[in-house]
């Protein structure tokens, strides 16, 4: 007599929490600390300059402690975006000159600390032309197991800026607050519409999240390129 025997095999897949890219500044798994992305300079107040650069001097870099023992494979990746941090319908070779996949390869093991960690360091490439752009960094090659975004800002210097001297808030609003009135010179470029074309943002100390989006302005002096915000309600 011929006995049967059926063997079942049970694969367990490990999942992994599904991530959804933000274009805004955020870590995405909670053993990443010190994210900071600023100018690459020689002085060690660099870390509070904001994530901007000029078209002519491309020198941010990335930085972040990993608190495991071991490294990981982390690639970074640039998206342009619009002014409004909507993804933009540039391709990667309208605004860089190589394959926009770059892998971390700068990094560093801690020694005698309490937890392990690794320090990676990231210098974002160059670009063809300024504007908005999120970086994200990702591991193994995988867009979809993101671990960071971080938006930063590359500018060229087409139109001038004059602030007045007023900058104080009046009456009680003087200790906490301050009026900014500025005047923009946009003759060295050729605008149609202005008001609809160009972008003001306003950001206090570097933040995003309480940042002043699209603030028109009071007077267009189209005579002379220019546009005037200067605000009335203290």
């Amino acid at each position: 007599m011929r006995i049967l025997t059926t063997v079942f095999i049970f694969i367990s897949f490990q999942s992994f929490p599904q991530k959804t890219l933000l274009f805004e500044d955020k870590v995405y798994e909670s053993q990443l600390k010190t994210v900071q992305l600023h100018p690459q300079r020689n002085s060690p107040q660099e870390s509070l300059l904001p994530a901007a650069t000029s078209i002519n001097e491309p020198s941010l870099i990335l930085e972040f402690d990993d608190l495991q023992a071991n490294r990981n494979n982390y690639y970074a990746r640039l998206i342009h975006c619009n002014y409004d941090w909507v993804k933009s319908s540039l391709n990667n070779l309208d605004f860089l000159n190589e394959y926009n996949e770059f892998p971390i390869n700068d990094y560093s093991y801690s020694g005698n600390t309490h937890i392990p960690y690794v320090h990676y360091r990231f210098p974002i490439p160059s670009v063809k032309i300024p504007g908005n752009y999120l970086l994200i960094i990702y591991r193994d090659g995988n867009l979809a197991d993101l671990i960071i975004s971080r938006r930063f800002i590359v500018f060229s210097q087409d139109v001038d800026l004059a602030i007045d001297n007023q900058l104080a808030g009046g009456g009680t609003l003087r200790a906490g607050n301050q009026q900014l009135n500025f005047v923009i010179d946009y003759s060295r470029m050729e605008i149609v519409n202005p008001m609809e074309t160009m972008h003001v943002v306003i950001r206090q100390n570097y933040r995003w999240d309480n940042a002043r989006v699209d603030v028109k302005p009071s007077f267009i002096r189209d005579s002379n390129s220019e546009l005037e915000y200067r605000f009335f309600d203290q």
